[in-house]
């Protein structure tokens, strides 16, 4: 099958780029070298967004890590419903 873009990783962020690219009518493949997706970074970190406790500095990386973190819930309330499961996303927060 022909594709438009190739993501090499399929962990969370390379399967989330597949996912809004599929969605703008791009013909995307996923190479991952492993048999099962996001079973390195992605799932060493359990889909944690911990920008306070990973940013060393107030730079540009520090605001990007906020931004992302302040996007993911309404991220996670489209993908359950289009995938039908229960992401357990919970902004409580955590201890560092």
């Amino acid at each position: 099958m022909p594709t438009d873009v190739i993501v090499i990783g399929g962990g969370v962020l390379g399967l989330a780029s597949a996912w809004r690219l599929a969605q703008k009518g791009r013909r995307v493949a996923v190479l991952e070298r492993n048999p099962q997706c996001a079973r390195e970074a992605s799932w060493a970190s359990a889909g944690m967004i911990g920008a306070q406790s990973e940013a060393l500095e107030d730079d540009a990386y520090f605001v990007a890590t906020l931004a992302s973190r302040d996007r993911w819930g309404a991220f996670a309330v489209e993908l359950g419903r289009a995938s039908g499961l229960e992401l357990g996303h919970h902004p409580d927060g955590c201890v560092h």
